[in-house]
């Protein structure tokens, strides 16, 4: 058996040595010709969904573009291989060829037993039989992995419609290996329409996340949980309507483990939905000069402990907890609270919050010694917080993570903390477990990959955005459920998320790279990657404004927001009888109008994109005319609701002056 001889290679990325370069060449063989199956699948002689998924992934688009899949071979370790040509998908557990492989050297496959556990090899090889592809994890989710890198990448087809095309696989030489261990979503299941998904709903979710290579979810509970201590918690505030049931949560528990993402049950602690409803009964625990609950009034101590065990008792197959504590509501200035600690600025009521942890996690510990905490930190409450940093300092169990929400929000500046002696140092000082967080479905993909390098660089351990699909998502379909992430803007946000946490070495150039192959065949013009990515970057920027005026949203509460007209908006302002008041409002009308104006514009350049489009596509693969869909699909759409926001351009022009601009 020897490596087959890349000839032509059109992507190098990372680097490093003569087998760790990345390297995806020519047409190797082909799995579908004329209609028909022409290669076979071969997978573990197990029916673990993991496997499912991963075959799946190769069978079906080559189903989508050629109209036939290939043949699929379930063989045992030992089997001996089918003739002819192949993919082979599994780990040196699954696989007797595989395991082989793992003990040369000088080739992708020989470095699996030395990568992360979701990581992977592709390489393309040719003995006497026939022709390989193998897909090499180090556990079955890394084979999963790279069977989604070898869809995004590997596989192609010959120009023409989908399933009319031939579909082959391209030479290959990839190893990946994530470098960021932390990698998921702070998820809200709450807002907006959020409550409204069944554990199903969120399962298409979850799928999405596999393949965005994520390794968890802090999922939000609270206010989905069916309380018998304190049934008030339950139903309430953004959780109100929830569709969650108690085996729904169960079931998506176990979907997720089946595809090795860790579930964590999320909450709020003294504050948010569902906590601040203990104060109903109890009004003397509620904090003093800020909202919510007091952290240091024993009952709401005991409370919300009590709570969450309840929660992990319901859900026991989770993996941790995610703890919002409650600082956006502001500092508690209780009698208890606000006694000094020392000369720098702590006070009790730091202290009150972190021993909590403490007493929670020794308590589920007794449940589950192997759970883990995720506590989020960074809030202007502990800027000078010396004693609240130095316990978390010493909490260096490998079970505590700490979600830093609010220092390294905007990228910039230091990402420093107050350490001993209230000298400020950076986040990696007081732990390794430190995980960024930000809204990355509102970032250019430029600024994606500046986080993320920017993660890399300070020694975090990982990067875990939010996700609120019910409510935000900076897309015009946060009322569809579940939101479709397989069409722009999530698309393109997961894939480049996928990339820079699995590679924050990368250049913007290479990342652009890889957008132009993930979307396109090679001989598609170059400008489509820079065109899909122009459409992203439009809906984040411009689609508050389009449906402000266009189509229905949700609010917090979930409560319909109807969109207004132009006229109504500017009759709404008009009408305000206090002149300042009035005069803000104008300020705020005009900066939604001047947004408005700038779309036409973009509509004239989308109307370039289409042509550019339409030139290309007699001449496109399969894998090509798919993007291109989801491109027509953003500018159909941009024009439709525009004209619905805009029916007549005088309109907009006469609200513009009436507004001062």
């Amino acid at each position: 058996m020897r490596i087959f001889s890349l000839t032509v290679v059109v992507a190098a990325i990372n680097a490093g040595g003569p087998c760790l370069a990345e390297q995806i060449g020519e047409r190797f063989f082909d799995l579908a010709r004329g209609g028909e199956p022409t290669a076979t699948l071969v997978v573990p002689a197990d029916d673990a969904p993991i496997w499912a998924d991963a075959t799946k992934m190769i069978t079906a688009t080559v189903q989508r573009w050629s109209g036939a899949a290939p043949r699929v071979v379930r063989l045992a370790k030992d089997a001996p291989l089918p003739p002819g040509d192949l993919i082979l998908i599994g780990t040196p557990r699954t696989s007797s060829t595989i395991a082989a492989l793992t003990e040369r050297t000088e080739s992708p496959i020989s470095r699996v037993p030395f990568i992360d556990d979701q990581g992977f090899a592709v390489e393309s090889r040719t003995d006497d039989d026939g022709k390989r592809l193998i897909i090499a994890g180090k556990t079955p989710r890394g084979a999963y992995n790279g069977a989604v890198i070898c869809r995004d990448f590997v596989l192609d087809a010959t120009p023409g419609a989908p399933g009319e095309a031939d579909v082959y696989v391209r030479t290959a030489s990839i190893l990946r290996s994530p470098q960021m261990a932390a990698r998921g979503t702070y998820l809200l299941s709450i807002y907006g329409v959020g409550m409204t998904y069944a554990a199903e709903d969120w399962m298409k979710i979850i799928d999405r996340f596999a393949e965005d290579g994520m390794e968890r979810v802090y999922f939000w509970l609270s206010g989905h949980h069916p309380s018998d201590k304190y049934p008030q918690l339950y139903n309430v505030d953004g959780a109100a309507g929830t569709k969650l049931t108690v085996d729904g949560v169960k079931r998506l528990i176990r979907y997720c483990h089946d595809r090795d993402i860790d579930f964590y049950i999320g909450g709020g602690a003294f504050a948010w939905t569902a906590s601040h409803y203990l104060l109903n009964d109890h009004p003397e625990i509620a904090a003093v000069e800020a909202g919510a609950i007091c952290p240091s009034k024993p009952y709401a101590r005991s409370a919300n402990q009590e709570h969450f065990l309840e929660m992990l008792d319901t859900w026991s197959e989770s993996d941790g907890f995610m703890l919002e504590i409650r600082d956006e509501q502001g500092e508690c200035k209780c009698e208890t609270c606000k006694v000094p600690l020392d000369e720098f600025g702590s006070r009790t009521y730091g202290h009150a919050e972190i021993t909590w942890l403490q007493e929670l996690s020794r308590e589920a510990w007794k449940r589950n010694p192997r759970l883990k905490f995720c506590w989020l930190i960074g809030y202007a409450e502990h800027k000078d917080d010396v004693n609240y940093y130095e316990q978390i300092r010493s909490m260096n169990d490998p079970r505590f993570e700490w979600l830093e929400t609010r220092v390294g929000l905007d990228g910039q500046g230091k990402w420093v903390l107050p350490g001993p002696g209230g000298i400020e140092r950076p986040f990696a000082f007081f732990s390794h477990k430190v995980i960024h967080w930000d809204p990355f479905y509102v970032r250019p993909l430029d600024h994606l990959l500046h986080w993320a390098k920017r993660v890399a660089d300070e020694g975090l351990y990982g990067y875990c955005p939010a996700f609120e699909p019910g409510f935000s998502s900076s897309s015009y379909y946060s009322d569809q459920i579940p939101l479709p992430v397989n069409i722009l803007p999530y698309c393109l946000t997961g894939f480049a998320f996928r990339e820079v946490t699995w590679d924050p070495g990368i250049t913007y150039d290479e990342l652009k790279a890889r957008v132009q192959r993930r979307y396109f065949s090679p001989q598609a013009p170059q400008r489509f990657g820079a065109d899909i990515e122009y459409l992203r970057r439009f809906s984040i920027d411009h689609w508050r404004e389009i449906c402000h005026f266009a189509k229905p949203r949700f609010g917090y509460a979930g409560e319909r927001i109807e969109p207004v007209t132009l006229s109504g908006e500017l009759e709404r302002v008009e009408q305000i009888a206090d002149e300042n008041q009035q005069e803000a409002e104008h300020k705020k009308l005009l900066a939604k109008l001047k947004k408005l104006t700038e779309v036409q514009v973009h509509l004239d350049r989308m109307t370039e994109i289409e042509a550019a489009l339409a030139a290309a596509a007699p001449q496109s693969t399969p894998k090509t005319l798919e993007s291109f869909e989801i491109m027509r699909k953003m500018i159909a759409d941009t024009r439709r609701l525009y004209q619905r926001a805009v029916p007549d351009p005088s309109l907009l022009s006469s609200a513009i002056e009436r507004s001062g601009g």
